[in-house]
């Protein structure tokens, strides 16, 4: 992926390494060289920039998810502790909704982390 504004750079740069190229009886592999040399570094920048959004993002969202999930099914506890038997459907489903939501947060902040790192 390379940025708009080096796009016309580096069409210059190719043209002139391919006159270069021909005047002295060469292919067109050195302007091809060249050109990949410099995308490939704009598009590894890209990569790393990516990945650290991508994996704060990621670890940012787990860790929201792990805390909603603990404290929901803490709740649940609480509320079956409290009532006993009458309450327990009751705090055990609660209980699940955190385990769902900690669960679920989990695995969006994968997929996030994962498309930081242009993992498909």
């Amino acid at each position: 992926m390379t940025s708009p504004n080096l796009k016309p750079r580096l069409s210059e740069l190719k043209r002139w390494i391919l006159m270069i190229d021909n005047l002295r009886g060469g292919d067109d592999g050195a302007a091809e060289a060249v050109t990949s040399h410099f995308t490939g570094g704009v598009t590894g920048a890209a990569k790393f920039v990516t990945s650290t959004v991508g994996n704060t993002v990621g670890g940012v969202g787990r860790t929201a998810g792990n805390v909603v999930g603990a404290a929901t099914r803490g709740i649940g506890d609480t509320l079956t502790s409290a009532t006993g038997s009458a309450g327990k459907p009751v705090g055990d489903a609660i209980g699940s909704i955190g385990t769902g939501v900690q669960s679920g947060t989990e695995s969006v902040s994968k997929g996030v982390e994962n498309a930081g790192e242009w993992k498909r």
